[in-house]
């Protein structure tokens, strides 16, 4: 088969592309500290993360429950 210089050009461009892609990926992940940052980066890891996210939520919602609840008992408890 003979290569041509098209080939050759092709090949580079994509390698080329394929390497600026990765940079950019690398400079992302260093300025926002973050190593996901879309779903497309890593998609089981980005599930896993929405769940800790949401857990997280539910957490911080039956602390403040909790909370409120405390306040309203101890009002209760000094009207008594």
């Amino acid at each position: 088969m003979r290569i041509t210089t098209k080939m050759i050009y092709d090949k580079t461009l994509f390698d080329m592309q394929t390497n600026v892609k990765q940079i950019w990926q690398w400079h992302e992940q260093l300025s926002t500290g973050q190593k996901i940052n879309r779903p497309s980066d890593n998609s089981s890891a980005m599930t896993r993360i929405i769940g800790y996210k949401d857990r997280l939520n539910e957490i911080e919602q039956y602390k403040r429950t909790i909370a409120t609840t405390t306040i309203n008992l101890n009002a209760t408890n000094t009207a008594l």
